[in-house]
């Protein structure tokens, strides 16, 4: 990007005048035009798309295995552990994992549910947010018989083999930026 300033990188179009370059004004336009017509570019955007869901995927499996602390033991009740739902390395996953479930929302709302779900890319999509959202609230759910205290654990290691499936799904779907599209 910084590259951008300078008269080295060029797009298909002239977007200026040699005798208006030294002016300013014409100089950040060009800037501007050169920095839309960069990040607008279609190798930009694939590569830029790839790069970003590659850091997911790393942050994802990253959380998953070493971030994912179950409990928090109890001061007053040993017996009982806490769940510690909400870290900040927890959050930033969900959140992040919320845009990718709102971005196919919004896929399947421009297009008709049932053309949508005949590609089999969707298909393992839902299958994959399914998975994820199983796996988010069971490993985030109270014991049923003391919700305010207690921790159940199997819900908890049930919801971590979701998990770690889900993030499997993930990994499968990389394959579909790579592969040709057929339309």
């Amino acid at each position: 990007p910084l590259l951008l300033m300078t008269p080295l990188v060029t797009f298909r179009r002239d977007w200026f005048s040699r005798e208006s370059e030294h002016n300013c004004r014409c100089l950040r336009g060009m800037f501007i035009r050169k920095c839309k017509a960069f990040w607008r570019s279609p190798k930009v955007k694939f590569w830029t798309n790839v790069e970003f869901y590659s850091l997911f995927l790393i942050y994802q499996t990253y959380v998953i295995l070493v971030k994912m602390d179950k409990t928090t033991k109890d001061t007053d009740n040993p017996s009982c552990d806490h769940n510690t739902p909400f870290t900040a390395p927890k959050m930033i996953l969900y959140i992040w994992f919320l845009l990718f479930l709102l971005d196919e929302i919004v896929q399947v709302y421009t297009k008709h549910f049932w053309k949508w779900f005949k590609v089999s890319w969707n298909k393992l999509d839902a299958l994959m947010y399914t998975v994820n959202l199983c796996g988010f609230i069971l490993v985030n759910i109270p014991a049923a018989e003391d919700a305010a205290t207690c921790f159940d654990e199997g819900a908890y290691n049930i919801g971590r083999i979701f998990l770690a499936t889900s993030s499997i799904l993930f990994y499968l779907r990389l394959n579909h930026m790579f592969i040709p599209d057929e339309a």
